[in-house]
């Protein structure tokens, strides 16, 4: 039980602690393929937990029970094609709940309207990534040494101090039950086809924190190099429809970008240049062209510069021709200034 109950209210007068809310969601999850309630009971139930008014309240949660996160983290990463993620969408939009209990009867009908007017679905997978990376992105802990490879002593730490330690609590908590490629594998395809910033942040945040362990995988996908190319041409259609750069949302292709990023020049900083430039040998010219509309799209805007400095970067490291027919004038001057940095250290 926690250590000190919070309570779920809703407008009805109705009352419930939350202990009964994340009983009630953990056990309704517990066949991930099939899930037993609709998305509007998921969605509302996110909602409540996600609202909480403490950040304590979710260390609590995180220290008293394992099972919400083990079942939040399992449901994403259970291994699905992405014609059986289309099924569960349309299953779960149908609601055919059981009807006797006035917890679930209560997130159904006070499920906050704003959501309601969205897809319930991908909002579901964006409301658990956002409790996922809360548990990764902790402000008081060091982000420079991996994440995963801490927490044997921040959880001895925690015990020491007769403290149930948070989850997670092990290296392996996040691959341990369908291993390091398909979790990996998962938290891309959910990022791509539904492109919410929290599933991308949650794929980000894994690639950052979590050393070569998981990050390497994305290695083993053939697919994510041109599906990540595609996600950024796409936005960018969709952005240069809008002639006001003000009335632009850039969120997503930030997010994309930023994974594009990542997955090149972050990697090859870590050591890992040769798998880097062989995995992306065959579309790092594609990925070029998509990062040149990218550079051009967000002219104006106070991020430019970054997208700028990253793209040219990228097109060092990956050794593309400064061929300005194809790319935007801004990254081939800045991929020359790289080239003769390196020839200013090598004659040294």
């Amino acid at each position: 039980m926690l250590p000190s109950p919070r309570q779920i209210k809703f407008p009805n007068g109705a009352s419930f602690t939350l202990d009964t809310l994340v009983n009630l969601f953990v056990d309704s999850l517990s066949d991930p393929i099939r899930p037993s309630h609709c998305a509007l009971f998921y969605t509302s139930a996110l909602t409540k937990l996600i609202d909480l008014p403490t950040m304590q309240v979710l260390t609590e949660l995180r220290a008293s029970r394992h099972d919400l996160l083990e079942t939040c983290l399992i449901f994403l990463t259970t291994p699905r094609s992405q014609d059986e993620i289309r099924a569960l969408q349309n299953t779960m939009e149908t609601c055919s709940c059981p009807k006797d209990n006035p917890l679930s009867n209560g997130l159904h009908r006070y499920c906050p309207s704003l959501k309601q007017r969205r897809s319930l679905f991908p909002e579901i997978i964006s409301d658990i990534s956002i409790v996922l990376v809360s548990c990764i992105i902790n402000p008081k802990e060091p982000t420079k040494v991996p994440m995963l490879h801490n927490l044997r002593k921040r959880t001895l730490k925690e015990e020491k101090r007769g403290k149930t330690p948070m989850w997670p609590i092990a290296p392996d908590a996040f691959y341990t039950t369908f291993g390091a490629e398909t979790t990996v594998k998962m938290f891309w395809q959910w990022a791509y086809m539904y492109q919410r910033l929290p599933s991308f942040t949650l794929l980000n945040s894994i690639i950052i924190l979590a050393g070569t362990t998981l990050s390497i995988m994305i290695f083993t996908m053939p697919s994510f190099a041109p599906e990540l190319i595609e996600l950024m041409n796409k936005n960018v259609d969709s952005l240069e429809k809008i002639n006001s750069v003000a009335d632009r949302d850039f969120t997503i292709l930030n997010a994309v970008e930023n994974t594009a990023y990542l997955m090149t020049s972050e990697m090859i900083a870590r050591g890992e240049g040769r798998r880097v430039r062989a995995y992306w040998q065959d579309h790092k010219e594609a990925l070029l062209q998509a990062l040149s509309r990218v550079v051009s799209v967000t002219f104006g805007t106070r991020f430019h510069g970054d997208l700028v400095q990253r793209a040219c970067l990228t097109h060092d490291i990956l050794y593309v021709p400064l061929d300005p027919a194809k790319y935007h004038p801004l990254i081939i001057d800045g991929s020359r200034a790289l080239c003769k940095e390196h020839e200013k250290e090598n004659h040294f």
